[in-house]
């Protein structure tokens, strides 16, 4: 009789894979840009906080921003990137072609920094999203119109139109010129001042009511009123009848 021996057979090990899951693309409130080639490609939500903020960015980086893509995340095959291999990698060459015939016109690009192939020429991207907007990019992202807009309101005021600081009104003459009419509001001369009844509040005293109650930004007293009265008396501006 023939023993089986089956069970003391060395078994083949179950392979259990160590890969990492498949990549699931970022899902949330922020739009995640992408360009579907296999060669210009991101799944990252951009960060436009980032990009306002700096100074100057490549041709490449802008024009992958234009297209709502993410330059930081962005997979470019480099050495055959001028392969028309489909659609979107079309758009994405063509752009930076005509790209680089605008960027020696100082009317939309007021400074180039030129490196030693076009896509890595730096710019300004407000100035890259105004040049987009006037050759008829209707795909922009609306952050990039944002930025071409503001740069458009700022290129149309004039060069010396910078906030100037409010000049603080001379109280003083600001005084003087609220007590002479207050007095001429009553039908009386400032030089021809009537003396005050017996036992009765005279015209100063009736002034200052009216000015303290109507000019408080620059009569914060009887005091500062007293003396604005008396400096006009000492000019000769007010004279007693």
């Amino acid at each position: 009789m023939t023993q089986d021996n089956s069970d003391d057979k060395p078994k083949t090990p179950k392979l259990i894979s160590t890969a990492p899951p498949p990549i699931t693309p970022l899902r949330g409130s922020g739009r995640t840009g992408t360009i579907n080639t296999g060669r210009v490609t991101s799944l990252a939500a951009i960060d436009w906080q980032h990009w306002r903020i700096m100074k100057t960015v490549a041709a490449w980086e802008a024009v992958l921003l234009s297209f709502d893509t993410n330059p930081e995340t962005a997979k470019i095959v480099w050495r055959d990137f001028h392969a028309y291999v489909d659609e979107n990698q079309t758009k994405v060459i063509k752009r930076l072609r005509q790209l680089e015939g605008y960027l020696s016109d100082r009317t939309f690009f007021s400074h180039v920094i030129f490196g030693n192939h076009s896509r890595v020429h730096e710019f300004s991207l407000p100035e890259f999203a105004a040049w987009g907007l006037h050759v008829g990019f209707d795909d922009m992202p609306p952050e990039l119109v944002a930025m071409a807009q503001k740069r458009k309101a700022q290129a149309q005021l004039p060069a010396d139109s910078k906030p100037t600081a409010i000049k603080p009104v001379q109280r003083a003459p600001a005084q003087d010129a609220a007590i002479i009419a207050a007095i001429r509001a009553k039908n009386i001369e400032p030089k021809k001042i009537p003396k005050a009844p017996s036992g009765k509040p005279g015209l100063k005293a009736e002034i200052r009511k009216d000015i303290l109650q109507t000019h408080k930004d620059i009569f914060s007293s009887n005091g500062v009123f007293n003396d604005a009265w008396q400096r006009l008396r000492s000019s000769g501006e007010i004279i007693d009848a």
